[in-house]
């Protein structure tokens, strides 16, 4: 699950495109649904991603000067 959502948020692979990449390599089958589900758990609230958002929050929060990003990224 891991190696399939770096693919589409890291690499940019289109999430419709993944499950095929996904079984080509190793051979374990995943549909487009079980990634989003897996993706909206980890940003829940209490998931693992949520829990690192909150963190990084705190910290800027906190910190005496923050960097910011006039990109829009």
């Amino acid at each position: 699950m891991a190696r399939a959502l770096t693919l589409h948020y890291h690499y940019g692979l289109p999430l419709s495109k993944v499950p095929p990449v996904i079984e080509s390599m190793s051979g374990i089958e995943l549909s487009q649904s079980a990634l989003t589900q897996a993706a909206g758990g980890y940003c829940a609230e209490g998931g693992n991603i949520h829990k690192a958002y909150e963190q990084l929050r705190e910290e800027i929060r906190q910190a005496p000067v923050v960097n910011t990003d006039d990109t829009g990224w």
